[in-house]
């Protein structure tokens, strides 16, 4: 099993939860997941605490989906990314911006796990 659908199973087996946003900086040799949120259907932010999920779980299955997609946002001279996750869909966007120091990369894409 991927790590992205692992992820997404998980957060399947919340019914409360609809989707999934992730936001991660990083710049020379490290890099950090700023921030998760997860939404309700209604488009409402939906606190991890209100949920059976553990935040610390969540972000290192996050962690896991960057390292399988190779997301290299924090190595050279850094960049961002931003994964979308609608959990009802299984859809999973991202947007990738990775600085080198040829050029500047931009990637994005998406997948359905």
């Amino acid at each position: 099993m991927t790590a992205l659908k692992a992820l997404v199973d998980l957060l399947e087996s919340v019914p409360a939860i609809h989707s999934l946003s992730v936001i991660a900086y990083g710049s020379g040799d490290e890099g950090t997941i700023e921030d998760f949120q997860l939404y309700t259907l209604e488009g409402g932010d939906l606190d991890c605490t209100s949920t059976p999920l553990d935040v610390d779980d969540i972000t290192e299955r996050i962690s896991k989906v960057i390292e399988e997609k190779d997301f290299n946002y924090y190595d050279g001279q850094g960049g961002s990314l931003h994964l979308s996750i609608d959990v009802r869909t299984r859809k999973c966007t991202w947007e990738a911006f990775i600085v080198s120091e040829v050029a500047c990369e931009d990637s994005s894409g998406e997948d359905v796990v």
